[in-house]
């Protein structure tokens, strides 16, 4: 079976529909369709490409899991759940768009994704289980903007060896861990993780764990609002009415200006051939997630099409590649 076209009867690709169809290349999914099932495509092993149509509503768990040739995928903006490991071990695929419609992102719902550089989390998403992009090793950067919840292994970006920077959003209010496995640490083998970043002037609450990240053995920056780094690091949790903790006073700590615009500046806007800058030179998109970070480099000219805020120091810059 190397292609199929789905009827417009159908309404739900039921569970292994096509589990394990290695020659399978391409799938015409019709717009009656509103759910995905669990491991509806997983071990399609051949499947590069898939649109999914505007009536689905939900990707099952384990849906394209194991898809390693899959390269591209169009989610809809009607679909609200994506679930667990639901792309996992797609090792093809480099960049994904979430629609404003998903809510929940399920557990390992990217796990193993090794060759996904980019993706952008909506301010939609009001819940993500741990391990959703465990061993995504060449993300650089992540924006979360959701509480979270951990269980089980208590890791979001274990194995993540390239990320460089994690920022939560203004919403994120609650790190919640089961007490088992809370010495586990949110960004476990992530040795090139140079800065955490909070939103939210008041610390985000932490339950049965002494670090708000797990395990501190990760170094890194934590920036705060101005004038907010007391109150994190005299931040305090109450266990059982007697014993307190600070879960924050071990990180070092920075502040940072939240109301600060990089994308205030829209003069200017040329084509990006070379920047002269002896330096960090940080370019972030237009969602404001970090792309690209160089070091002494006085050229950047591999970027694909689209419109970049380039940071030299301090002074952002807008720039549009043609």
């Amino acid at each position: 079976l190397t292609s199929i076209v789905i009827p417009e009867s159908v309404t739900k690709i039921g569970n292994g529909a096509f589990s394990g169809c290695t020659s399978l290349t391409s799938v015409e999914i019709p717009n009656s369709v509103t759910e995905i099932g669990a491991e509806a495509f997983s071990g399609c092993t051949s499947l590069t490409s898939i649109v999914i149509p505007e009536s689905v509503t939900k990707i099952g768990n384990g849906a394209f899991s194991g898809c390693t040739s899959l390269t591209s995928i169009e989610i809809p903006e009607s679909v609200a759940e994506i679930g667990e490991e639901a792309f996992s071990g797609c090792t093809s695929l480099t960049s994904i768009e979430i629609p404003n419609s998903v809510t929940k992102i399920g557990e390992e719902a990217f796990s193993g994704c090794i060759n996904l550089s980019n993706i952008e989390i909506p301010q939609s998403v009001k819940s993500m289980d741990y391990r959703a992009f465990q061993n995504c090793k060449s993300l650089t950067s992540i924006f979360i903007p959701c509480d979270l919840y951990f269980y089980g292994g208590g890791v979001l970006l274990g194995g993540c060896e390239n990320i460089e920077s994690v920022t939560f959003s203004r919403r994120v209010s609650r790190f919640t861990y089961d007490g088992y496995y809370s010495y586990k640490n949110l960004f476990s083998d992530c040795p090139n993780l140079m800065s955490v970043k909070m939103y939210s002037a008041e610390p985000p609450d932490v339950q049965l764990t002494n670090y708000a990240f797990g395990k501190r053995d990760v170094m890194f920056v934590l920036y705060v609002p101005v004038g907010c780094k007391e109150k994190y690091k005299n931040y305090r949790v109450y266990y059982n009415k007697a014993v307190y903790y600070y879960p924050y006073e071990n990180y070092y700590i920075e502040e940072f200006d939240p109301e600060e615009d990089p994308f205030g500046n829209n003069d200017g806007i040329e084509t990006i051939v070379s920047y002269d800058y002896d330096g960090v030179i940080d370019v972030y998109n237009m969602s404001g997630v970090k792309i690209l970070s160089t070091y002494n480099k006085d050229e950047i000219d591999n970027l694909p099409k689209g419109i970049y805020v380039v940071r030299a120091g301090q002074k952002p810059e807008k720039y549009i590649v043609k």
